[in-house]
């Protein structure tokens, strides 16, 4: 599998159109199926470092000899010829961009290919470091954090954050007078994963998908459980063993509907988030770490997440 890359100038592409955008690419192109959303703003959030301020960048797995592309809003089929021909106006804000082996060692346009720079994969060591000739992307950059949302109707409260979880806080978020049952569970960095020591595990989101989605699987778990009060908080950055990840209280009338609604909700969170990690793993390098859907192992070590493919 090859990948192709293409940045999109958010002058014609709002952020809040991105999601839509790729939805009809993909549907347009079927050999692209093997490219899951969640993949997609996966390779968003870790690639964007290297996009320039004011461009939005997606990039597929394609099959070779079958590379596509998105011009305008029009899918089409990528013709290189073509695309040298077109004037410089219908080109601005996309360039084409090929990808060897992953995030890693991206590759230069199709012109003239020359070696990009190295993408950081620790947004939290590298925010300090940042000038303003090459700033982080405003999702990675943990100045904007945290970021929360209150819905007052449901007394649901959302947060992705850089900073230590507090439970405290998470459970006094839920109180209600009408709650018989509080119910507060706490994702921690275990110190194995499938028999290896863990040094640390790494979060990145791009929070404004992020947040949708908590807003939609928080909303279904008050309607279906009748809670009084739901709060999800996630820490983005890097996650040491035994601290916190995840952060869900919930109230309800009885504890049943509290255990079950705990329990589902972070089930969803897990599958549904567009949230991800790196694995970095004891006496490992920074390059054996692995990018994850944000999933578990089961009872047998067996994955329940998806590896983030590289190529």
């Amino acid at each position: 599998m090859s990948r192709v890359m293409l940045f999109l100038n958010t002058d014609e592409f709002p952020e809040d159109e991105i999601v839509d955008h790729l939805r009809t690419f993909l549907a347009a192109a079927p050999i692209l199926a093997t490219c899951s959303m969640r993949e997609a703003i996966h390779n968003v959030s870790i690639c964007g470092q290297l996009i320039p301020a004011g461009t939005h960048v997606l990039m597929f797995p394609v099959m070779p000899q079958s590379n596509s592309i998105i011009w305008g809003k029009n899918p089409e089929k990528f013709d290189p010829d073509r695309w040298k021909t077109l004037p410089t106006s219908a080109r601005d804000g996309y360039t084409f961009q090929a990808f060897n082996t992953g995030p890693r060692a991206c590759l230069a346009t199709m012109q003239n290919p020359t070696p990009q720079p190295e993408v950081d994969l620790n947004p939290v060591a590298s925010a300090s470091a940042s000038s303003s000739s090459n700033p982080l992307p405003a999702h990675l950059n943990p100045a904007n954090y945290p970021q929360t949302r209150y819905f007052s109707d449901s007394n649901i409260h959302l947060e992705l954050t850089y900073n230590p979880l507090d439970p405290t806080k998470s459970l006094a978020q839920i109180r209600s007078p009408h709650a018989g049952a509080n119910v507060l569970f706490l994702g921690t960095t275990r110190s194995t994963f499938d028999n290896r020591p863990v040094a640390r595990l790494t979060y990145t989101s791009y929070a404004p998908l992020a947040l949708r989605t908590l807003e939609k699987i928080a909303r279904g778990a008050v309607t279906k459980y009748q809670l009084c009060g739901i709060s999800i908080s996630h820490r983005l950055g890097e996650v040491r063993v035994a601290e916190e990840s995840i952060a869900i209280a919930v109230a309800a009338g009885h504890r049943r509907p509290a255990w079950r609604a705990g329990e589902e909700v972070l089930e969803e969170c897990k599958a549904a988030v567009e949230i991800w990690k790196l694995e970095e793993f004891v006496g490992a390098g920074e390059e054996e770490g692995e990018w994850r859907a944000n999933r578990d192992t089961d009872s047998q070590g067996n994955y329940l997440g998806d590896k983030v493919a590289e190529g």
